[in-house]
């Protein structure tokens, strides 16, 4: 299985790609998958849907789609450990994970290895999402391993900006830049 989160959120089972449901419910995988292998609280995965108002059955909505994420990815992938669920994700199955080896990787190198690392996306599955060169995006002030999660609007619920955990809410314009996608929304539309 190959997660796909440098464009369109997609996951691929072999060819084909899997059918990920409603905003909310892509919105918590993505989520999910910018913590993989990390417990992810039920308190944050309600923050990040619902941006500090969530209806009272929120739980219970986060339950649901945990629950049909376990039919297309499988129960063993996404599993329950208190206080929330931990995405079961390899490295290689994650295509930010694998760019984030290949920048660092061009990083260490001397600058004319670092620049055919780079040159060359394919290696790692970007070419076919990369939003900006990859000489570019290796100058972006991320560093490897850094993940900002995604949060639906709170006036739509629908569409996503880039949040770092923990940041406040005045300096999160700012982080939002971090992720570009053509319509200016920090992640593509889904």
């Amino acid at each position: 299985m190959e997660f796909r989160i440098l464009g369109p959120l997609e996951v691929v089972d072999g060819e084909s790609p899997l059918p990920l449901g409603g905003p909310k419910q892509r919105a918590l995988l993505l989520v999910l998958l910018l913590h993989a292998r990390e417990v992810v609280s039920v308190d944050l995965l309600v923050d990040a849907l619902w941006s500090g108002t969530p209806p009272r059955t929120a739980a219970t909505a986060i339950q649901n789609f945990v629950s049909e994420l376990r039919k297309l990815l499988g129960s063993d992938r996404l599993v329950t450990k208190a206080p929330g669920y931990v995405l079961l994700v390899d490295d290689e199955e994650l295509d930010a994970t694998r760019v984030d080896r290949l920048v660092a990787r061009a990083r260490a190198a001397d600058p004319e290895k670092s620049l055919a690392l780079l040159a060359r996306p394919s290696r790692c599955g970007a070419d076919r999402r990369w939003r900006t060169s990859p000489t570019k995006a290796s100058r972006s002030p991320r560093s490897p391993g850094s993940r900002s999660f995604v949060r639906p609007s709170a006036k739509t619920g629908s569409t996503p900006r880039s949040l770092s955990e923990g940041t406040p809410r005045s300096s999160q314009s700012s982080k939002a830049s971090s992720l570009s996608s053509p319509s200016g929304s920090g992640v593509a539309p889904s």
